[in-house]
């Protein structure tokens, strides 16, 4: 395994499925965890469980990665509450209720909303984190 002792993680969606997996494992790694969701009851169960693991004190912080604001806030609260962020997760996704069953239409569809959506926030969350996350790559190439 890898040691992540002293690091910081922010893991978006991590209060639950994939996301807690992350969380679990990059807590048992060492890693101090962020779980950035939207559910804060959820969001403190999963701290809870981190810290049941041995987690560095691990913390949760309500985010809506839908919102530029609320994203922008996650990035400023982790950094002042850490000191750093050396590592992203970006778990976190929208949800909306849609047919699983294929379409019985044989024309292609145009890129939904939904997908568009999904990627911008996907590019606030990893634009907001950049600048720590390049300060980690600086201080790693100055330790070697």
């Amino acid at each position: 395994m890898f040691d992540l002792k002293g690091m910081v993680a922010i893991v978006t969606g991590g209060n639950g499925g994939i996301g807690l997996g992350m969380a679990r494992g990059l807590a048992t790694a060492g890693a101090r965890v962020i779980v950035a969701a939207r559910n804060a009851e959820k969001s403190r169960a999963a701290v809870d469980e981190l810290a049941r693991l041995g987690a560095a004190e691990p913390l949760a912080i309500e985010v809506d990665v839908a919102d530029e604001s609320s994203v922008v806030s996650l990035v400023g609260q982790a950094a002042e509450r850490c000191g750093r962020i050396d590592v992203l997760v970006n778990n976190a996704g929208i949800q909306t209720p849609r047919s699983i069953l294929p379409r019985r239409s044989s024309r292609p569809r145009a890129p939904s909303k939904v997908s568009a959506s999904r990627l911008r926030y996907f590019l606030s969350t990893c634009r907001d984190s950049l600048r720590y996350l390049i300060g980690w790559i600086r201080r790693k190439s100055t330790d070697s």
